[in-house]
């Protein structure tokens, strides 16, 4: 039940609807019915740690090998004010195969201030016991986070900020994309983002080079790139 829980992504309270429990009387009459407390019991108890071990394994087996593991962190509040960081772990095997994985997704203890942020992190390395085998950590821009890494290189004793801090390169495109249009002193107008059906395809055609019309067409690329998830 657990696992059909995970795997569809339904709320713990599933389990205590009554549409559930008469499918599950239906298909089993002898069926167990069990409460939401005790389905996150048997997830925290049963399936969490077979996958934190088998998780912890893998890692162990990568770094075996000699090589490193690099880190992405983002931290966020909640619609309900609660403060989170997500740390995931990145690394290519020996057959050149790429894996992406949630090693942490920690609340934190109080706002997001470089000390709490870098005692979540110290802990996540502890747990899975891979401190010591980290190459590279991208996170955005925000100045506190020169205030996380420098605590971590304290902490690390082959890693360094320098070498080790990754300013993420989507970020950077955003923030440039944006002092554009306030250099421009003007947004993009609505009906200049949708390029596709307006004036995208005649730019090859149209001879023009007066300053307006080029400010135009600057103005429809940036909004062209922005409206498109790029950044």
């Amino acid at each position: 039940m657990a696992i059909m829980v995970i795997e569809t992504n339904s709320s713990f309270s599933l389990v205590e609807s009554n549409a559930f429990r008469t499918l599950m009387a239906y298909c089993n009459g002898g069926a167990i019915t069990i409460s939401r407390r005790t389905l996150k019991r048997d997830i925290q108890s049963n399936l969490y740690t077979d996958l934190f071990e088998n998780l912890r394994r893998q890692l162990h087996e990568h770094i075996s090998t000699g090589a490193k593991i690099n880190l992405t962190r983002d931290a966020w509040t909640s619609g309900n004010k609660l403060p989170f960081m997500a740390i995931t772990a990145h690394w290519i095997d020996t057959r050149y195969e790429r894996f992406n994985t949630l090693i942490g997704f920690e609340r934190l203890s109080g706002s997001h201030t470089a000390g709490n942020m870098s005692d979540v992190m110290i802990k996540v390395l502890h747990m899975y016991k891979i401190r010591e085998s980290i190459n590279c950590i991208t996170a955005d821009n925000a100045v506190v986070n020169d205030g996380i890494f420098l605590d971590l290189e304290l902490e690390m004793q082959d890693w360094s900020q320098e070498d080790g801090q990754i300013r993420c390169l989507a970020q950077v495109l955003n923030l440039a994309a944006q002092t554009v249009l306030k250099t421009l002193r003007s947004e993009a107008e609505e009906h200049e983002v949708d390029l596709a059906s307006h004036d995208c395809d005649d730019f090859g055609h149209n001879n023009e080079v007066d300053p307006a019309t080029s400010l135009r067409k600057l103005r429809q690329i940036v909004a062209k790139v922005r409206s498109s998830n790029i950044l």
